[in-house]
């Protein structure tokens, strides 16, 4: 049984995880929260407990953002991991609270280095 402080609403971000055993991952969130995240990755399995990195560009108003978290793997199905997030920065908060009352645009097709007119900011734990 899982035990959240937060509800999910179900959005697709793509997401780039690091994992220290296996690189990068590219996946896409299934349902997001205040708490965490469930992302598709397929079958890769990481380890319950494991310390990963997420990244995942937002885009509000004019500006782009790569948003960066730290989190932990809290279970894993066959197609993806549930994760809770272990530290949130204010800013990254404040996007996560943006995107969840549709704020901002998640469409951008991939995780990385956001394009745009200006060049974009990175928000970090």
């Amino acid at each position: 049984m899982e035990h959240r402080c937060a509800v999910r609403k179900p959005i697709a971000l793509n997401v780039t995880l690091h994992y220290r055993g296996l690189g990068l991952i590219n996946g896409k969130t299934q349902d997001v929260g205040l708490g965490g995240m469930f992302i598709n990755v397929g079958r890769v399995q990481l380890a319950i407990n494991a310390l990963v990195e997420i990244t995942f560009p937002v885009k509000c108003s004019t500006k782009s953002v790569l948003c960066k978290a730290k989190a932990l793997v809290v279970h894993h199905r066959a197609d993806g991991v549930g994760l809770m997030f272990s530290e949130l920065d204010t800013n990254v908060r404040q996007m996560l609270r943006r995107i969840l009352n549709g704020q901002a645009d998640t469409t951008m097709t991939r995780p990385g280095p956001v394009s745009g007119s200006s060049p974009g900011r990175t928000i970090a734990i």
